[in-house]
């Protein structure tokens, strides 16, 4: 607690002296950096509000990419608050000021947002659209982490769809991807995803090769 405490007060400081300066662009900055900080401690409210002054001075400066960055992670504290509207009006006007950066990587990260968003709606076929030019997207510019992510996702789509083939087939992408980069908590939570879906298709010998992957896993990495 007392470290929190000395990171919101080191931002706070660091926002005064810009003031001082009369540093619009860093002022910018500072801002969302508590943003980010608040967002990342569950302080949703306080962390809004953070953005709100961001976006202030970055409409000041017309930095588009700070723009774009504040009402992305706006999309994403409602969407994590289950206001589901609202997040979704934010990612809109994210995706407008998208459209005057030359950045795949945020276009995708929108996609993203909107798939989420439509998955959480139960909204499967909208989701899976939007999260596959995700994946695609990320997979193009590098992002293998978020493009683990997006084959999760698209996998438990398709488990919820009955679709268990399809559902293997992303979560083995995924899966392989995971162990490439050496994420084994990714790598764990594939691994039982793929021993469920062998379980409903009655493929005994998979789902225990699935899960004793796992176990192994799980036993040299307690952590996880």
């Amino acid at each position: 607690d007392g470290n929190r405490q000395k990171s919101f007060k080191s931002i706070n400081q660091a926002i005064s002296i810009y003031k001082y300066k009369k540093d619009t662009a860093k002022i910018a900055k500072g801002y969302n950096n508590l943003a980010n900080l608040y967002k990342n401690f569950g302080l949703f409210k306080e962390s809004l509000k953070a953005y709100d002054s961001a976006i202030y001075f970055n409409t000041k400066v017309k930095s588009n990419q700070g723009l774009f960055n504040n009402y992305y992670n706006i999309g994403g504290i409602f969407l994590k608050q289950g206001d589901l509207d609202e997040a979704l009006k934010n990612y809109n006007v994210a995706k407008e000021i998208n459209q005057n950066l030359n950045d795949k990587g945020s276009r995708a990260s929108v996609y993203s947002g909107f798939g989420l968003v439509y998955l959480e709606k139960g909204k499967f076929d909208s989701a899976t659209v939007f999260l596959d030019k995700s994946l695609k997207i990320f997979k193009e510019v590098g992002r293998t982490r978020d493009a683990i992510a997006m084959a999760n996702n698209l996998g438990d789509i398709a488990r919820k769809k009955d679709n268990y083939l399809s559902s293997i087939r992303y979560f083995e992408e995924a899966l392989e991807s995971a162990r490439a980069i050496n994420n084994p908590r990714m790598e764990a939570v594939l691994l039982l995803n793929l021993a469920n879906n062998y379980l409903e298709l009655n493929d005994d010998e998979k789902a225990l090769r699935s899960s004793s992957s796992y176990c192994v896993l799980v036993w040299y990495i307690p952590s996880l």
